[in-house]
């Protein structure tokens, strides 16, 4: 492949996780920050981490988004263009959020966003899948994770700084526009036709037939709680350590670009070093930093800059570890049913993160930062012991997936 088409995918899937970071920075950065200024409480903020439970079911529509499709736009198109139509006309609508008060509004739009980005994200993911090559998926998941963040900053750290000065108006705008242009390119793609392997009808049994499922699925769950169960409350500690709303939208928009930085260097060494050795490596870090939160938050320290760089650490390892294990994920997926496939791992991993997430608020709210960031240090130990156990590679068809 030329180096002009494969800079073409490559900016194609960026421009598709750019989209994705946008209304995910807004939910998982800027509105757990501004509902704790509104004074709803950590377990309300938790909770709304319900919202997201379309990405743990997501997997049960995406046979028929792989079976299902527009033969005008194309297979994964046909899904991506309405579907991120209907986000950005969701974020619009924040023009009509009233200060103050978590109401029907807010959290309609929240549902929403979450079933149209969820839906979405089956269609995206499955049009990586079909679109890299295997020696590609560790810089192609890099590039995934490092736009994500990029998006992410802009929906969820730009949000914060911008919003005490320009308000949900102005900034529901520029987002919603943002989303508009992210389109551009999924508009001048000219995605090919399904192949003939395609044909068949997708299943999820299909799936679940696969030597190794059982223990791949655990895995995911296990490893994927223990990288989310503090990130939620890692957010909230900011505002509850006394830290002003704009100095927290500056952490975490450092943090989200260590996430960029994580994602590059993640692509780089990916293929170098082997999924199961990576996520080895860069579980073992993570322990750690959760380790260096318990001993800060014991001593009850309050360092802006200390925290800064824990936040920043610890944003570069989740990248790190996101780039290795969806590179794993893509070779656990068949191309008769990518989406699918791969949906039904990252709806698995979604579960184990929702559960981490409410689990972290509610603790927090119980019984203190301490508490949880010291729970979440546990299950972080429990999913790497389930990479040392669990960790597997697929028998792969060589027709199919052109790896052994």
């Amino acid at each position: 492949m030329s180096r002009s088409k494969k800079m073409k995918k490559f900016g194609l899937l960026a421009s598709l996780y750019f989209s994705q970071g946008i209304p995910h920075g807004l939910f998982f950065m800027a509105l757990p920050v501004i509902l704790r200024e509104w004074g709803v409480s950590l377990e309300v903020i938790g909770g709304l981490a319900g919202f997201s439970a379309f990405w743990a079911v997501k997997f049960m529509s995406a046979p028929y988004i792989d079976q299902y499709h527009s033969a005008r736009l194309g297979k994964r198109r046909g899904w991506i263009i309405p579907l991120q139509m209907v986000t950005a006309l969701c974020v619009f609508s924040m023009l009509f959020w009233s200060s103050g008060s978590l109401n029907y509004l807010i959290l309609a739009l929240i549902c929403l966003m979450n079933l149209t980005t969820s839906t979405q994200d089956i269609a995206a993911d499955g049009l990586a899948v079909d679109l890299l090559e295997p020696h590609e998926w560790g810089w192609g998941n890099g590039i995934q994770v490092g736009a994500y963040s990029l998006g992410y900053i802009l929906g969820g750290g730009a949000v914060l700084m911008a919003y005490p000065s320009l308000g949900m108006g102005l900034v529901s705008i520029v987002l919603g526009s943002m989303l508009i242009l992210a389109l551009v390119p999924v508009l001048l793609f000219k995605e090919p036709p399904a192949r003939s392997l395609e044909m068949a009808k997708p299943k999820i049994s299909h799936f679940f037939k696969r030597e190794g499922i059982v223990g791949l699925m655990v895995m995911l769950a296990l490893f994927r709680m223990g990288s989310t169960f503090h990130q939620r409350i890692a957010i909230t500690l900011l505002v509850d350590l006394g830290f002003e709303g704009s100095n927290v939208g500056i952490i975490v928009t450092l943090g989200s670009l260590a996430i960029f930085l994580g994602a590059v260097v993640g692509g780089l060494f990916a293929n170098r070093l082997g999924a199961k050795k990576a996520l080895i490596i860069y579980g073992l870090v993570r322990v750690l930093i959760l380790l260096v939160y318990c001993f800060f938050l014991y001593f009850e320290m309050k360092s802006q800059v200390v925290y800064t760089v824990i936040y920043m650490l610890d944003n570069i390892v989740y990248a790190l570890i996101n780039v290795s294990l969806l590179a794993h994920m893509m070779h656990w997926s068949q191309k008769s049913q990518a989406a699918t496939d791969y949906t039904l791992q990252d709806s698995v991993g979604v579960l184990g993160m929702l559960t981490a997430m409410i689990l972290g608020g509610v603790i927090a709210g119980q019984f203190g930062y301490l508490a949880a960031f010291s729970s979440g240090l546990a299950v972080s130990i429990i999913g790497l012991l389930a990479v040392f156990l669990l960790f597997n590679v697929p028998a792969v068809d060589r027709e199919e997936q052109g790896v052994l």
